[in-house]
């Protein structure tokens, strides 16, 4: 998928994954991060990494809503 000259489309898990594979360094001093209940193992990863950053999370897990 990430071969440029495929014709297999890139999907967002693919994208999302190389980012954080990349080690980003998102340079911010608060991250809040809203909905944090219907995160991802990934995207908390990317988030959790953020060395420098107050991290804020919110959620409520009354209202997942991917977990029918």
């Amino acid at each position: 998928m990430i071969n440029v000259k495929s014709s297999i489309p890139i999907t967002h898990d693919v994208y999302l994954k190389l980012f954080a594979i990349s080690k980003p360094k998102l340079n911010k001093d608060f991250i809040f991060f809203d909905e944090t209940q219907d995160a991802n193992p990934v995207m908390l990863n990317i988030i959790n990494q953020q060395r420098n950053s107050q991290k804020i999370f919110a959620g409520d897990p009354y209202q997942q809503i991917y977990s029918w």
